[in-house]
């Protein structure tokens, strides 16, 4: 999977380079003289060792903020009732 989505495509980034994929592990454990799986289990560890993180919205600067992906077009008028 893209590490990120869960999407079952381990290398595919979808074009977005936010992705993590399983070369992006691998460079990670490269760099730090590991295996991947000795990566992958130091990021679960730090996961759970995150519960005293600052929240999201102090680390991920706002032009990479979440948006919705799908926004629903509404008429202007429903709900409306003439008296």
């Amino acid at each position: 999977m893209c590490l990120s989505c869960g999407c079952n495509s381990p290398s595919d980034s979808h074009n977005d380079s936010r992705h993590i994929t399983y070369a992006d592990l691998v460079s990670a454990a490269t760099a730090a003289n590991i295996t991947p799986k000795q990566a992958a289990k130091n990021i679960r560890k730090g996961l759970k060792a995150s519960k005293d993180a600052p929240p999201v919205a102090d680390v991920v600067p706002p032009e990479v903020t979440l948006r919705p992906q799908h926004v629903a077009r509404m008429d202007p008028l429903a709900g409306f009732r003439p008296k």
